[in-house]
């Protein structure tokens, strides 16, 4: 996801990856709809290799995604 600012890794099943957005709940990570806890996001266990589709929607979506997304939400 080298096109995507602010979200990096090194792919690959097993990667790490890590989305920037500083403290705690300000960017919600959903994975096939179900919300990922923050200390999901940090250990970053998640392959890339059966990944199809990445949705990111930019700015608050408290409305709805969860009070956890007020800079956005990566799906």
């Amino acid at each position: 996801m080298p096109d995507i600012r602010g979200v990096s890794g090194n792919g690959g099943a097993g990667g790490f990856n890590s989305i920037s957005g500083g403290a705690k709940g300000r960017v919600s990570t959903l994975i096939d709809g179900v919300a990922q806890p923050f200390v999901a996001d940090l250990s970053g266990d998640s392959g890339m290799w059966d990944l199809q589709q990445i949705e990111v929607f930019r700015g608050p979506q408290s409305t709805s995604n969860g009070r956890n997304s007020i800079a956005g939400s990566v799906f």
